[in-house]
């Protein structure tokens, strides 16, 4: 019985995504917000679905129309503003400009998208991926391959200065890309997007820190 009833749930929920009803976009909008306040508070291990299910203002069941598991309610939190913050990554990477624009570039959109999808990409931050994934081999696969990419393209940046002799560190490139994305990843900690200094504020302190411990 409930074998067959989980099926039909799983029916209608994916025809649903192929043609969705009035309104269906807008709850399910509603929902990614419900998941992302209650995995920010509580965290990907902690929240539960009746806790997403109370936060949303249904019951449990409702919510399977939607998505079929908590790992998959997770990444529908994070997967847009992970994949965009990647991809202006990469472009970044690819531009003609010089290697100190594009880490500045990439350090002030980073602290913008975080202040425009927050607490999206706070849950991504705080919660530790491969922990998360290692029940799913898919999903797995899929956040290594965000995070590789994101961290590749910074990495990339910072190579092109050291050869272009316009940046200098001790360090192996490696290392120091890892400071550069750890400084800025640890704002889940305590940014706040009504706090009195602003995410561009906050995005150009961080390069002006950065570059000046790497511009010769």
């Amino acid at each position: 019985m409930a074998e067959r009833r989980a099926s039909r749930i799983g029916a209608r929920r994916r025809n649903a995504r192929k043609a969705p009803s009035d309104g269906y976009d807008e709850r399910r909008a509603r929902l990614i917000e419900a998941a992302a306040k209650v995995f920010r508070d509580k965290g990907f291990q902690g929240a539960s679905i009746n806790d997403v299910a109370t936060e949303f203002g249904s019951d449990r069941a409702t919510l399977y129309y939607y998505v079929s598991n908590k790992h998959e309610l997770f990444e529908m939190v994070i997967a847009d503003a992970v994949q965009a913050n990647v991809k202006m990554a990469e472009e970044v990477r690819s531009s003609e400009a010089d290697a100190a624009t594009k880490l500045r570039t990439i350090l002030v959109e980073l602290m913008r998208s975080y202040d425009a999808n927050y607490p999206h990409l706070f849950v991504y931050l705080q919660e530790d991926m491969l922990r998360l994934a290692g029940a799913d081999a898919e999903w797995e696969a899929r956040m290594l391959d965000w995070s590789r990419r994101y961290f590749q393209a910074v990495r990339d940046v910072i190579q092109q200065g050291i050869d272009e002799k316009l940046f200098t560190s001790s360090l192996p490139v490696t290392i120091t890309a890892q400071g550069v994305v750890g400084m800025i990843s640890w704002s889940h900690h305590w940014y706040k997007p009504s706090g009195s200094v602003s995410a561009d504020q906050i995005g150009e302190g961080f390069a002006d820190m950065v570059l000046r411990g790497l511009v010769r």
